[in-house]
């Protein structure tokens, strides 16, 4: 951090706690203080509302292990873009990243993905399908 002031972070988070209660949509984010706002992310830096810089030691809840905006996964995303990030209905696109885990787990004979553990939870009890 550069040591600037949270000025700006305080006032989003009034305005936060409008919306909010405890002025966060997530528990995880809550600050007894309040919370940075984020505006900014780039390789394993997070930049503030306020002009702070931070290294992002979470790596974005552990999902950008290769940094926020990595070139070689922007390049993957821009293409599927234009065919649509999420459809809400099964595609082609979706059995074939389920075949490639299979190939990478030989013992998944079937799989789902999942949110959380409680939607996993709620799938293996309640799944019958084939």
């Amino acid at each position: 951090m550069t040591g600037r002031s949270l000025e700006e972070s305080k006032r989003m988070h009034v305005q936060a706690t409008e919306v909010y209660p405890g002025g966060v949509s997530h528990n995880v984010r809550y600050e007894p203080r309040h919370p940075i706002y984020a505006t900014r992310t780039a390789g394993a830096t997070i930049e503030d509302a306020d002009g702070n810089t931070y290294v992002d030691f979470w790596n974005n809840h552990h999902v950008s292990v290769l940094g926020h905006a990595h070139p070689g996964v922007v390049d993957a995303v821009l293409p599927q873009v234009d065919e649509g990030l999420h459809d809400g209905l099964p595609t082609k696109t979706a059995i074939d990243l389920g075949r490639k885990v299979q190939s990478f787990i030989q013992s998944a004979e079937r799989l789902r993905f999942c949110a959380s553990g409680t939607e996993a939870t709620m799938y293996a009890l309640t799944s019958s399908h084939d």
